[in-house]
């Protein structure tokens, strides 16, 4: 693949260095790049420059995916489905308490500043979580896709587009959050990224 930018040497990038693209704002590409992603099953995220995703790219399928009986057991009964929901509620709460901990380390006890950075930078937090949210999207994708399984196949965002996708992101939410702050924590020295 080649990568050229303004005032920049055009960069050679080895396709199978690469395992998600993400294309933000207006950016010319050729026909040719997008047919070499989905050759090589790599999904393509698009977004605007507020963090709005405005859709996803993965290569067709016509055959069900390799995972689809597996995933499919999980509908079977509802005792099934009710499990998954209780260990995909259990495992956000998991990672939150996780999250909670970092957070209490790195800022000594001040438990405050997510809300105040919240509150204080609102519209930043909008557009800063956003992208951790659809950077944590775009792997998940490509790891289901990887996998075998049906991203759109889920049990908490039943019947939903990307229903799996949007299940595994409800429990990983937390760590956009973790991101989210960090970032914003260290972006007074980068005031013009935001």
């Amino acid at each position: 693949l080649l990568v050229m930018r303004p005032d920049k040497a055009p960069q050679r990038v080895p396709i199978n260095m690469i395992s998600r693209v993400f294309i933000i704002g207006n950016l010319k590409i050729e026909t040719a790049s997008i047919i070499l992603f989905c050759e090589h099953n790599i999904p393509v995220i698009f977004m605007d420059f507020s963090g709005k995703e405005l859709g996803i790219m993965i290569p067709y399928n016509h055959r069900l995916p390799h995972r689809f009986k597996e995933q499919r057991i999980l509908l079977e009964t509802k005792e099934i489905a009710k499990r998954y929901m209780n260990w995909a509620y259990a495992r956000r709460q998991i990672l939150q308490k996780e999250v909670s901990k970092r957070k209490s380390s790195a800022y000594k006890n001040k438990l405050s500043d997510l809300g105040r950075l919240k509150m204080k930078d609102g519209s930043k937090w909008k557009v800063v979580k956003q992208t951790f949210s659809h950077l944590l999207r775009g792997l998940i994708i490509e790891n289901l896709n990887r996998a075998g399984f049906d991203p759109h196949y889920g049990i908490l965002n039943r019947g939903s587009n990307w229903g799996l996708v949007l299940d595994i992101l409800y429990i990983t939410e937390p760590e956009a959050d973790w991101l989210t702050l960090k970032f914003l924590e260290s972006s007074s020295d980068m005031v013009g990224l935001i």
